[in-house]
């Protein structure tokens, strides 16, 4: 398996072979991520992501949410809004998404 790594951008973007899937069945691509939560916007799923706050400068914390639901997708700045168990209302942003359902997002 060849994996590169392009230090040059913001956040470390990992590209695999097509043939990825026979080394590591608990993987996951972000698009097909995407296209799960978008289609099932009432699915709850469990979703791991590094905290981000460019105002604060604050950054490199990992969090989970668990059985969240898709609120609302915010397309120009690649964020997905989740609602909460208690009702509140999160933005992740797609990029920075590790992992999805216990699976390993990959790019």
């Amino acid at each position: 398996m060849s994996c590169l790594f392009f230090p040059s951008q913001r956040l470390p973007t990992l590209l695999y072979d097509q043939d990825y899937t026979q080394y590591n069945m608990n993987t996951i691509t972000l698009k097909e991520v995407l296209n799960e939560i978008d289609t099932h916007r009432e699915k709850p799923f469990d979703i791991t992501f590094i905290k981000a706050d460019v105002r604060r400068k604050v950054a490199g914390k990992s969090a989970t949410y668990q059985q969240v639901v898709l609120h609302s997708i915010d397309r120009d700045n690649s964020i997905r809004r989740v609602l909460l168990k208690n009702g509140k209302v999160r933005a992740i942003h797609i990029r920075l998404i590790t992992h999805y359902n216990s699976q390993l997002v990959i790019y």
